[in-house]
């Protein structure tokens, strides 16, 4: 079975601190482009 990268403390912990795990879509670099 694979590994779930979210499963992993480090991991988690790391990417919830990320602008776009913060702050939503409005911090997200493509959601300009998807949007329209």
């Amino acid at each position: 079975m694979k590994e779930n990268k979210y499963d992993n403390d480090i991991f988690f912990e790391k990417y919830s601190q990320m602008s776009r795990s913060k702050d939503g879509l409005i911090a997200a670099g493509e959601w300009e482009t998807m949007k329209s």
